[in-house]
């Protein structure tokens, strides 16, 4: 509903010629539909009494700083790019790559769902003292499946897919979003697999994270001679990372 509403609003905001302004305060009432939708169901849980637990509370902060470097190494891999494009590069071409970025974050954001089903469950079975593993597998090869097709889909007819999501084609762009249609789904991969190891509490993959980080921004500085140089860059790294982090996963079972 607040898809629709955010659809819906744009359109005559827009019309109406609030044109930038439109749009934002479009995505502001989005927002607000499903929190005020949501708040009737969520009544009884949010003004209930209950009973008072001990929480600890210590340890739920400590562990908030794992969790905000991953995040923050996360989207760091996945948004420097377009900052590195816009300071090197001409406002056409800069322009031309977020266009390519556009679709390229679908591979990124397609399987999300997977990693909010993983969280939970892995957890539960390494609180259990079970293996989690198994569940890992299943993920990594969802993902992949839900990434593949997208790839299929895209490559199949790059044109179309940009002209109906952007509205502008060109050729440049195409290859560019080739690229990306290749990171963006390894990266989606790390990103489960990061979810994987907050989940069983394994922060030891925290050291490979930061490395790959600077290791993109280091390259990025040199990646000054075209776009495609700056997508090759996030693909050697997201499929390097990738390989580790997948050996880091599976030795302990091996061992």
């Amino acid at each position: 509903m607040g898809a629709l509403v955010k659809i819906a609003l744009a359109y005559i905001f827009i019309t109406l010629g609030l044109r930038v302004q439109g749009a934002f305060w479009a995505l502001v009432v989005s927002y607000a539909v499903p929190l005020l939708i949501f708040s009737v169901p969520l009544r009884q849980f949010l003004f209930a009494r209950v009973k008072k637990e001990t929480i600890p509370y210590k340890e739920v902060t400590a562990y908030l700083f794992p969790v905000a470097l991953n995040s923050f190494c996360l989207m760091a891999l996945v948004n420097m790019d377009m900052i590195f494009v816009k300071r090197l590069f001409s406002t056409d071409s800069a322009s031309m790559y977020a266009l390519s970025q556009m679709v390229g974050k679908i591979f990124l954001f397609l399987p999300g769902a997977i990693a909010i089903v993983l969280l939970p469950h892995a957890s539960g079975l390494n609180a259990k003292g079970l293996d989690a593993t198994d569940a890992l597998k299943k993920s990594l090869l969802l993902t992949a499946l839900l990434c593949a097709g997208a790839i299929v889909v895209y490559n199949v007819q790059p044109a179309l897919v940009l002209r109906v999501l952007t509205g502008k084609v060109y050729p440049e762009a195409i290859l560019i979003g080739r690229l990306f249609s290749l990171s963006m789904s390894v990266y989606a991969l790390i990103l489960l697999m990061c979810t994987y190891f907050l989940s069983i509490r394994d922060l030891r993959y925290l050291v490979y994270l930061s490395i790959s980080t600077i290791v993109q921004f280091a390259a990025l500085l040199f990646a000054r001679t075209g776009l495609v140089q700056v997508q090759l860059v996030l693909c050697a790294n997201a499929c390097l990372l990738f390989f580790i982090c997948l050996r880091h996963a599976f030795r302990e079972k091996e061992l």
